[in-house]
């Protein structure tokens, strides 16, 4: 389907190949996951060669909802736009652009989900966030290497439960199998550190 670069954990570019069964596996499961309840629309503001831009293109045009476009002015950061104006349900984007919105009142925002990628999400930010939508956005942290066609795994934060340093990563999406591992490539038990294997349609 696409090429995309990425230096994923070893610092140098590479390209990675998505095919259309991969990319079909996971807009079909991101659109259920983020549109399946009505909202409708999604912001897309980021470059194409920024994998995020996947889902924020795909997923509202194959469930009969609208990509609202946000083109890049100058120097202007268009996530900025997007939250100023709150048009669009449901915005994708990574931690270090919600600090860039972090202080913003967004109360009467048309907001309704942030699904949030790209690095690790601190419980704090994800806190503040909550609370300056008054607790009535929905923060769901997507993790998955760029291998791994976008995302392959979504925890939906949680204000109560959430109290580590980080909020977690989650649940496997539609068909992916998450594993932890040793050294010997063996399955570990809860709560024991390992190395997170990937695999399945993505």
């Amino acid at each position: 389907a696409y090429v995309i670069y990425t230096s994923g954990s070893t610092g140098r570019p590479k390209g990675v190949k998505i095919t259309h069964r991969s990319l079909v596996n996971y807009i079909s499961w991101a659109a259920e996951q983020y549109l399946g309840d009505g909202a409708s629309s999604m912001a897309l503001y980021s470059s194409l060669a920024f994998d995020l831009t996947v889902t924020s293109l795909y997923a509202p045009l194959v469930s009969g909802g609208r990509a609202i476009i946000y083109e890049q002015r100058g120097r202007e950061t268009a996530v900025l736009r997007v939250f100023e104006e709150g048009r669009a349900a449901v915005v994708k984007l990574t931690p270090s652009h919600l600090r860039l919105v972090a202080g913003m009142d967004q109360q009467r925002s048309g907001i309704k989900r942030l699904v949030v990628g790209g690095e690790a999400l601190e419980t704090e930010l994800a806190r503040r966030t909550w609370e300056n939508f008054g607790g009535r956005v929905e923060i769901v942290n997507e993790y998955g290497p760029t291998e791994a066609t976008v995302g392959c795994m979504i925890h939906r934060y949680d204000a109560e439960q959430d109290q580590r340093v980080q909020v977690p990563i989650g649940r496997p999406a539609a068909n992916a199998h998450i594993y932890v591992v040793d050294e010997r490539g063996q399955e570990v038990g809860e709560g024991i550190a390992g190395e997170l294997l990937v695999s399945g349609e993505g």
